[in-house]
């Protein structure tokens, strides 16, 4: 059996694939936010409704996704170590 296909390299193997995929996925996220607020200031907007100032809605998204990344990111590797989560990992296709 090749060292590659034992149990903890496949789970190895998709935690970091999980990992790939959310660091791609949060790159995507922030620099979409990042493009709509040059968007909106060239635009001239700096104000939603004239009273909140775009930079506190779009730091406060930044915040908010890089928090939900991190806990989901805690999630999976918790899961990892337990060992559950990843039963597909188990299967040979």
């Amino acid at each position: 059996m090749a060292f590659w296909n034992r149990k903890p390299w496949r789970e190895a193997f998709a935690a970091a694939e999980v990992l790939a995929s959310h660091t791609f996925l949060l790159i995507f996220l922030l620099l979409a936010i990042e493009a709509t607020r040059k968007v909106l200031e060239w635009t001239g907007l700096t104000h939603f409704w004239g009273v909140v100032p775009i930079s506190y809605l779009f730091d406060t998204a930044d915040f908010v996704i890089l928090l939900a990344i991190l806990v989901l990111g805690a999630m999976e590797v918790f899961r990892a170590y337990r060992g559950s989560g990843h039963e597909d990992a188990d299967r040979d296709d």
